[in-house]
């Protein structure tokens, strides 16, 4: 039950998660968080926002104000919950999801 609300306070939100699949991407972010010493998704943040400042796509104040309210729900009440909790596989990302054999 908490668990659903979570996701659906997330969805609200628009935070949904970002699966990468090419470990050559995987790599080159995994190089990017490490040698500015962030995670992976700040990592991931800070280059999505410097392309979209280089192609002259700036965040209204809207976006911004909704991007930030999200990032402070993450803050408060997500991460310090999942700290140290070990990632879903794929398999346990599709039970939870209710995905099954009709689906694939």
């Amino acid at each position: 039950m908490v668990l659903s609300t979570l996701m659906s306070q997330m969805v609200e939100f628009g935070l949904v998660s970002l699966n990468i699949k090419d470990p050559a991407a995987v790599a080159a972010i995994t190089e990017v968080a490490r040698l500015l010493g962030v995670s992976k998704t700040a990592a991931v943040r800070q280059l999505a926002q410097e392309k979209l400042k280089e192609l002259g796509a700036p965040l209204t104040p809207e976006q911004q104000a909704k991007y930030d309210e999200a990032i402070r729900f993450m803050q408060e009440h997500i991460w310090p919950i999942t700290a140290g909790v070990k990632p879903m596989t794929k398999e346990e990302e599709e039970e939870f999801l209710g995905y099954d054999e009709l689906y694939t």
